[in-house]
């Protein structure tokens, strides 16, 4: 049966379910690092999206049960028996060599196998002490010798013929240093060196490996981010540790504002509460210079995760800033919406309207979603104030789900003289779980020429509409109760029935 569900795989989900079979049997494996790897060993150029390819291809190792889920959602693991049948596999594969000792106690590596014919590497949590000295391994793709805490040194030469080397995973070992040797690894483009607490500084020639995309030191003994950070000219994703040291942070900040390609940034902070507001400011302040970032995450000392920003495709996603981070605009989330095509705002904590959440142009903006407010932002009341609407001439689709507190979506005291047209290409208006709502606009004065869908649910304060036949003329899709509806207040009775054959009931 499972050679059965193995041979329904394409290539690529045979090759990433054998690429699993590196780490431990039964052990937490973290997705993150997992697709990470596989997009560099297989799949990096081969998709514009290659990170949704990824999780494509792990939700369906999922679903065919080759993967199970690990200690929480943010861990895979695989069956020792499935991952036994997968290094059969690899085996009986004579173009696939390969050399796994996960958590067992291995003989000396030196001398036990021939590295220089090996593809992958995989010695996790061995205790290992010693490595050879030059291995010779010019086709070795694949390096793990995670958790090898006895591991204090690497010879000088030892990466000396691993031109070919794309993966190499140092997580929480005993290094000390890395080798000078390590600026032959010129297609390296994933190096994890998390946890190596002894390691202090990272030596000048590594920073000519040109295809380096992710790097991570967080927990490290790294406590600088190294000033030719930014002559890696193809990193994407790097993860570093701040200290409670504020200097040394606006330093890193300064460093980290120079590599222009960045589009992930995970900082973990060691620093008192007291503090948190000033380094996640500052930190904000410089990198809102970094036009690619897409992912911008603090990790606070209490474990608390705060994500500033996410980006999923075209569309940012600015999350709140917890009571200890106090309010106010962020000129990092203002910039990145300045060119976004579409804006979310998830559980924001204390805005009274979108204008203070320092967004003062839209001008590209098509789609916008606010949700999850309840008992999160009592003070959001009103959407669209001090003449925000006239930034939205391109807006299509505006969502408002979950904000309990919200009275009105344009306040027409704050919108004086708006144009009829102001919204001339809304297509889609959905509002639900709003009890407080009691106007969208004061009246029908306001041209809708392309609204096409109206959805609204459980907003039982909102008496009137401010469409109409003329307005309104494409409206030709409403979804709500009927018992709603019915109560609705209209100016003419014959625009309640013009609309109401458009309705679909729930």
């Amino acid at each position: 049966m499972l050679k059965f569900c193995y041979d329904s795989l394409t290539g690529d989900q045979k090759n990433c379910f054998l690429y699993s079979s590196l780490y431990a049997e039964d052990n937490d494996i973290y997705k993150q690092c997992l697709l990470e790897s596989w997009i560099a060993e297989y799949f990096r150029v081969r998709c514009h999206d290659v990170r949704a390819y990824g999780h494509g291809v792990l939700e369906h190792l999922e679903n065919m049960s080759l993967l199970e889920e690990g200690a929480s959602t943010e861990y895979v693991r695989m069956h020792k028996c499935i991952r036994q049948m997968a290094l059969n596999i690899l085996s009986d594969m004579g173009d696939r060599r390969y050399m796994v000792k996960a958590r067992e106690t291995p003989r000396n590596p030196e001398i036990e196998e021939n590295w220089n014919e090996m593809e992958w590497i995989s010695l996790i949590d061995n205790e290992l002490q010693n490595l050879p000295d030059q291995p010779g391994c010019s086709i070795l793709s694949t390096l793990f010798l995670q958790k090898n805490t006895r591991l204090n040194k690497i010879p000088q030469s030892f990466f000396k013929d691993m031109q070919s080397l794309r993966v190499l995973d140092l997580y929480c070992t005993g290094i000390e240093s890395l080798p000078t040797s390590v600026s032959n690894l010129l297609n390296l483009r994933v190096l994890y060196l998390n946890d190596c607490k002894a390691l202090m500084e990272l030596p000048s020639k590594i920073f000519g490996l040109e295809h380096l995309e992710i790097l991570d030191i967080r927990g490290s003994g790294i406590k600088s981010i190294p000033a030719h950070i930014h002559k890696f000219v193809c990193l994407k994703h790097l993860r570093a540790s701040f200290s409670n040291d504020i200097q040394e942070a606006a330093l890193n900040c300064k460093v980290i504002s120079m590599v222009s390609t960045l589009e992930e940034l995970v900082i973990d902070v060691k620093t008192s509460k007291e503090r948190c507001n000033e380094m996640l400011d500052y930190t904000i302040e410089n990198v809102a210079t970094l036009n690619k970032l897409k992912i911008f995450q603090f990790r606070f000392i209490n474990h608390e995760v705060v994500d500033v920003i996410k980006v999923v495709g075209t569309t940012p996603h600015v999350f709140p800033k917890q009571p200890l981070f106090g309010q106010g605009s962020d000129p990092a989330i203002s910039c990145v919406i300045s060119r976004a095509d579409a804006f979310e705002l998830v559980n924001h904590n204390g805005a009274e309207h979108l204008w203070e959440t320092g967004i003062t142009s839209m001008n590209r903006l098509q789609g916008c979603l606010i949700e999850s407010c309840k008992g999160k932002c009592p003070m959001l009341i009103n959407i669209f104030a001090n003449g925000l609407v006239r930034h939205l001439s391109v807006l299509q689709h505006l969502e408002i789900e979950g904000c309990f507190e919200i009275e009105e979506v344009i306040m027409k005291n704050d919108n004086a003289g708006l144009e009829p047209c102001a919204l001339p290409k809304l297509q889609e208006v959905i509002f639900l779980d709003m009890p407080n709502l009691r106007s969208i606009w004061v009246d029908e004065s306001l041209e809708w020429p392309c609204l096409e869908r109206l959805e609204i649910l459980r907003c039982p304060s909102l008496k009137r509409l401010p469409f109409s036949n003329a307005n309104a003329p494409k409206l030709s899709y409403i979804s709500t109760e009927q018992d709603w509806w019915e109560a609705l207040q209209w100016q003419r009775h014959e625009v309640k029935e013009q609309f109401q054959q458009y309705c679909t009931f729930r």
